[in-house]
């Protein structure tokens, strides 16, 4: 009577052990999508990011399931999918990349970040609805969406990464919020019909004058908005100039450098078509290289005498300069520095010249003389090639090298 009072006990203990077993595996959830999954619905892709099966919650990015999208785009702050609630944090890297039919987009609270070149291309985009979440800015965003006509950049934004903005060819006007403390390269290279940038007033690292960027102080010209034309004069404040800062503004007609300036950093004036004149003060050292580059109506310039350093390809295919006066103090001709300038007639070289790079004076199609002085001893490859109006040239005595085809293809050198 024991042993089955005994084993009675031992049966309903096991029935409950198991009863409980099955009631906790139906109360628990059944397994959903994992991390780095994705799922279509309306024409978006959403991939997630993070997932919480117990609670049916977690994060995904979107982007375009197919480059054909196309019209007016809102993305939705969240999206159900096998019962698990997403809230959209992320659009990332080229998300939506050349998705040339898409012509606006609504950008929900939720996203925070907007990934490289997660715009780029998209042609037909007129107006995109940045919100205030976002603090990223990634690099090249809004290249080349070229019907993009105006935007505004959120107060939560601190950084704006290189080219973000470059060849939006139909932005007018663009600001800069206060909290911004980074302003990648070329963010808005070729936006050429953009007129001013307008930073705000309590901006730590960047300010703006008369709709040119600059660094807080204004001693940093940072970028001229590719739209601004006629004549422009550097504020006396302004010690250097930066790499690109006036590159393709088309619309220049003239520069004027003061002698505060110090440095004038590469293709700074680089593709300003129809930029005629230039005055650079006294107190520049330095022009870097391609820094007039393909200024093809570019006829004046007159170089202050502090210059002691021109780079590379500097005047490069200058096709209307037809003279021009290179100051005591510098040492060296560099590589390509004149080559395509079809119109220079005259050139001073100085004798502090020691050296004449390769291609330095290639395809002057129009100079008929020049002095080479006593200091140089280089004369690098091609350094005269296509001349075909140098008639006569003279190599000093303490000159120890010339390079091949010094001087190929100047069809009117007779001696």
């Amino acid at each position: 009577m024991k042993t089955q009072k005994m084993i009675s006990v031992g049966a309903v203990s096991r029935f409950v052990t198991l009863f409980i077993l099955l009631a906790s595996l139906l109360v628990l959830p059944k397994a959903h999508a994992a991390v780095g999954d994705s799922f279509t619905i309306d024409g978006l892709n959403y991939t997630v990011l993070s997932v919480n099966s117990f609670f049916r919650t977690g994060t995904v990015s979107v982007g375009a399931a197919s480059k054909e999208i196309s019209g007016d785009i809102v993305i939705p702050a969240s999206i159900v999918n096998e019962k698990v609630i997403y809230s959209v944090v992320l659009i990332p890297a080229e998300a939506f990349q050349y998705c040339s039919s898409l012509k606006s987009i609504v950008i929900p609270e939720s996203v925070t970040e907007i990934g490289e070149k997660a715009f780029k291309d998209c042609i037909g985009l007129t107006s995109i609805t940045i919100p205030n979440n976002v603090t990223s800015i990634g690099g090249y965003v809004f290249a080349y969406c070229n019907n993009l006509t105006s935007i505004t950049i959120p107060d939560s934004v601190t950084e704006i990464g290189y080219g973000a903005f470059q060849y939006c060819s139909s932005l007018t006007s663009i600001g800069i919020p206060d909290g911004v403390t980074s302003i990648g390269d070329s963010a808005f290279y070729s936006c050429s019909s953009l007129v001013e940038i307008i930073v705000g007033e309590i901006n730590l690292n960047y300010s703006s004058l008369d709709g040119v960027l600059f660094n807080k102080d204004q001693t940093i010209l940072i970028r001229c908005p590719g739209g601004k034309s006629g004549a422009y004069t550097v504020p006396e404040s302004v010690t250097e100039i930066g790499e690109k800062a006036f590159m393709d503004c088309s619309g220049l007609t003239s520069i004027t450098i003061p002698n505060n300036v110090t440095s004038i950093g590469g293709y700074v004036f680089a593709h300003c078509n129809n930029l005629t004149s230039v005055t650079i003060g006294n107190g520049v050292t330095s022009i870097g290289s391609w820094a007039f580059l393909n200024c093809k109506n570019l006829t004046s310039v007159i170089i202050g005498n502090g210059v002691t350093s021109i780079g590379e390809m500097a005047f490069n295919n200058c096709t209307g300069l037809t003279s021009i006066n290179i100051p005591d103090g510098v040492t060296e001709i560099a590589g390509d520095t004149f080559g395509g300038c079809s119109s220079l007639i005259s050139i001073n070289i100085p004798d502090s010249v020691t050296s004449i790079g390769r291609f330095a004076f290639r395809s002057c199609s129009n100079l008929t003389s020049i002095t080479i002085p006593v200091s140089v001893t280089e004369i690098g490859y091609g350094a005269f090639q296509y001349c075909s109006s140098l008639t006569s040239i003279g190599i000093p005595d303490g000159v120890t090298s010339i390079g091949d085809s010094a001087f190929y293809s100047c069809s009117s050198l007779v001696e």
